[in-house]
């Protein structure tokens, strides 16, 4: 996850407790589930976060200053993916908690592509 924030995690155990799928939600996991488990169980965990990413919205005219203390007010955990219709350069901003993760974008990882992509006029 440190790693490569936009690929979600299931955490699937044999050794479930109440406080192991608290850390794991903690730690960011997108799911868990104990052992023994019914695939058809997964499948649909895997499909509802699909139709949830999915469901994602659109911004206009709304500045990079004002955007990012929303994301830091409203503590959010999310993924937002950018495009600056002028260059049509895409850039993807990982936040957890309202506190920017990682941000990618033309090659760059982390501050220097958070920085490029802030610098963009939207």
């Amino acid at each position: 996850m440190e790693h490569y924030p936009e690929i979600p995690v299931i955490i699937i155990t044999g050794y479930s407790t109440l406080e192991m799928e608290r850390l794991a939600r903690e730690g960011g996991a997108i799911g868990y589930i104990a052992k023994p488990f019914m695939i058809d169980d997964l499948a649909k965990r895997i499909i509802t976060y699909l139709r949830k990413e999915a469901d994602g919205g659109t911004l206009h005219s709304v500045s990079s200053g004002i955007f990012l203390q929303l994301m830091e007010m409203e503590e959010k955990t999310c993924t937002v993916r950018l495009v600056e219709k002028a260059s049509g350069k895409h850039g993807i901003l990982f936040f957890l908690d309202g506190q920017l993760l990682d941000a990618r974008c033309n090659g760059l990882r982390g501050e220097v592509a958070a920085y490029e992509i802030f610098s963009w006029t939207m």
